[in-house]
């Protein structure tokens, strides 16, 4: 008896791309505190780099998937006869972007310091109170400053590197591909 059965094509930067605009849809009503946001950043920089390795994949024979994200950038600089321009809005995003996920990963721990405060009382009122938010440090302070222009220039550099990559323009926003067939042979 022939059986039928869901396939998807899978890609992960479709994947992680769904998780990052669901989190900014969280960022943009409000419903992301403070002390999430850096799930942003490490979802943004995930994205970045599944989809180097989807870009790479298809346009090298011999990808290097255990590159660094900026030995990959270089090589699709390289063969696309670009030079990475570091300063530009997409790739100086992508930098902070790696820095962040970077110090979550691999960092080690840091002080950060509140505002000054004119008397010891008030910094303790300050610091007992639940709802007053917490020293961070300055890289992670600057990307929630950073925010409200993150997704723009996250889809710029997005399809810059489809771009230099040799794909559509906007080949990172493909879903993944679900269909019906019949079952394969082997399925259990």
């Amino acid at each position: 008896m022939k059986r039928y059965r869901i396939y998807s094509e899978f890609t992960p930067q479709a994947h992680n791309l769904e998780i990052v605009y669901s989190l900014l849809r969280r960022v943009e009503r409000g419903e992301l505190s403070s002390n999430e946001l850096p799930a942003v950043a490490v979802f943004m920089a995930f994205t970045i780099e599944s989809y180097l390795n989807s870009v790479g994949q298809r346009r090298f024979p011999k990808w290097r998937e255990r590159d660094s994200w900026r030995d990959k950038i270089k090589a699709l600089h390289r063969d696309s006869g670009h030079v990475p321009d570091w300063d530009s809005a997409g790739l100086s995003l992508a930098i902070v972007l790696f820095n962040i996920r970077d110090r979550l990963a691999h960092g080690k721990s840091e002080t950060a310091e509140s505002r000054a405060f004119e008397t010891i009382e008030a910094a303790t009122a300050c610091l007992n109170d639940p709802a007053q938010p917490r020293p961070k440090p300055k890289w992670l302070v600057d990307f929630e400053l950073e925010l409200p222009s993150v997704k723009n220039r996250f889809q710029e550099l997005l399809s810059y590197l489809a771009e230099i990559g040799g794909v559509e323009r906007l080949d990172f926003l493909y879903k993944t591909l679900d269909y019906v067939t019949a079952e394969r042979p082997g399925a259990k």
